[in-house]
């Protein structure tokens, strides 16, 4: 695989090291998390082959709609810088994570092929239900199987969204997420001494851990892109029907040219031959039927 992937909000790199496993070359573009900021990116054009991102979901939450109504300051959608950045490196695909109550994005020129899925579906060891969409110029579609038979998850969602924080214990003070780190990072799929030594206070490891995509799902998904890519788009079969078309057509008209007239005459000749013989015969049949 040598396709050149560009990773928008990559955090701390799950959905990113997933694709790599796959062969794929991930280059990460800005991130909060270390002093960048996407709204002031413009990735060039032609560069890169895929592009893959989670933007923020807080603002298309469930318990955003709480925050609002409170008066809170709630993270702004960046769904739109992603679509921007997608219309300016115009790749060949992009692939977009998010919750499932935010907008499947459009963008002009793209096929788009939205899947809603759990992560225990792929043997992820949490309840999390995100939307991976797919786009290509292409048409092709994203072939997602999950596991027909697959274990029950032990964990709760991984998450520090709208929870409380336990200062004595260092970690969120909730029953609705996984409260133990150990337990967090085998939800996650990860192991157990990711982030060790990691300049991260508690609160900052729980924070992106929580925010990445289960390596699990993640590795699924990169999977059944990788897969995607192997089959020829109806663009490039349509495009490849044309030129094999031409290319025939093009040797029928330069064997034309290169014959005299009395060559063509005889040709003509043999083919309204052709014809009539085919004629009489198609009548035979019909009549003895």
């Amino acid at each position: 695989m040598s396709g050149l992937v560009l990773s928008l909000f990559p955090g701390i790199g799950l959905l990113d090291r997933a694709f790599e496993e796959e062969g794929f070359c991930v280059v990460r573009g800005p991130d909060l998390l270390w002093g960048g900021d996407v709204r002031r990116f413009h990735p060039p054009a032609g560069r890169f082959d895929g592009v893959i991102g989670g933007p923020p979901c807080k603002w298309w939450s469930s318990a955003a709609n709480i925050a609002k109504a409170r008066g809170q300051k709630v993270q702004p959608d960046l769904i739109p810088e992603f679509v921007r950045c997608i219309e300016e490196s115009r790749p060949t695909w992009f692939l977009m994570e998010n919750v499932r109550n935010a907008p499947v994005p459009i963008v002009h020129g793209y096929a788009i092929d939205p899947h809603v899925v759990n992560a225990e579906w792929f043997d992820a060891d949490q309840r999390r239900i995100r939307r991976f969409t797919f786009g290509d110029v292409g048409g092709r579609k994203l072939p997602l199987q999950s596991l027909v038979l697959h274990r029950q998850a032990r964990h709760n969602t991984v998450t520090m969204r709208n929870q409380k924080w336990d200062k004595l214990r260092q970690r969120p003070r909730s029953n609705n997420s996984t409260s133990e780190w150990p337990k967090a990072l085998e939800a996650q799929g990860l192991p157990a001494d990711f982030l060790e030594g990691a300049p991260f206070t508690w609160r900052g490891k729980w924070e992106v851990v929580g925010n990445g995509v289960p390596l699990p799902m993640g590795r699924a998904v990169a999977r059944a892109v990788k897969e995607a890519l192997a089959v020829k788009s109806e663009a490039a079969l349509s495009a490849k029907d044309d030129a094999r078309y031409e290319r025939s057509a093009e040797k029928q008209r330069e064997w034309w040219r290169n014959m005299s007239e009395e060559e063509r005459a005889e040709w003509n000749r043999k083919r309204v031959a052709g014809m009539r013989r085919y004629e009489r015969g198609r009548a035979a049949k019909e009549s003895a039927a």
